[in-house]
């Protein structure tokens, strides 16, 4: 919905729309300023879930246990398709971190998280500057990845590999590459663990 500023004056503006829809609101969340227009935000139903926060990838990842070896390759799988098909657009001018990437909780179940619906979480003014944190991630990562292909075989390696150390490919070159150095591979990896009975 569109509406004028004179109708928006009373809501709040939105700067995290994963964290917003999450919470109880009335009728209207608030609205999505696009500099010329103010976007308002309604749920899609009338019944929201009470206060159930999204879920990131990180607290995934810690939760001992959460993520079968067959659920990670299937999770990793579908973030990078998902990043093949919108690593070109503006919605995703922004690296993809364990902190910025949601789960919302399944309406019908409150305890399960679906993992094959990922959402990315933006700042409307997002800036370019690298926190240190994030530094000794991809130094771990490097760590990391050097042990790979020993837990998780060779084609998760190379997927990983791949990821850590490409560098700026040519707008039409790095999808290509994307698919053959880190889709197949993953794919490979998941129908490897998907044929075998749990």
């Amino acid at each position: 919905d569109v509406t004028s500023q004179s109708d928006s004056d009373d809501l709040v503006r939105i700067h995290d729309l994963c964290s917003t829809l999450s919470r109880h609101s009335p009728d209207c969340f608030g609205f999505l300023d696009s500099g010329q227009h103010r976007f308002m935000v309604y749920a899609a139903h009338g019944s929201l879930q009470d206060n159930l926060a999204p879920v990131t990838l990180e607290t995934l990842l810690n939760k001992s246990g959460s993520l079968t070896r067959r659920k990670r390759y299937y999770l990793a799988l579908v973030l990078a398709s998902s990043y093949l098909q919108l690593g070109s657009t503006p919605w995703l001018r922004s690296r993809l971190r364990r902190d910025n990437i949601l789960f919302l909780h399944d309406p019908t179940d409150m305890e399960s998280i679906p993992i094959e619906r990922p959402y990315i979480r933006r700042e409307l003014s997002e800036t370019s500057n690298v926190p240190a944190s994030e530094v000794m991630s991809s130094l771990a990562a490097l760590q990391w990845s050097k042990t790979a292909s020993e837990e998780a075989g060779p084609d998760f390696a190379e997927a990983i590999s791949w990821c850590l150390n490409a560098k700026d490919a040519q707008e039409g070159a790095w999808r290509k590459e994307l698919w053959t150095h880190v889709i197949v591979p993953l794919d490979s990896c998941h129908r490897q663990v998907s044929s075998k009975p749990v």
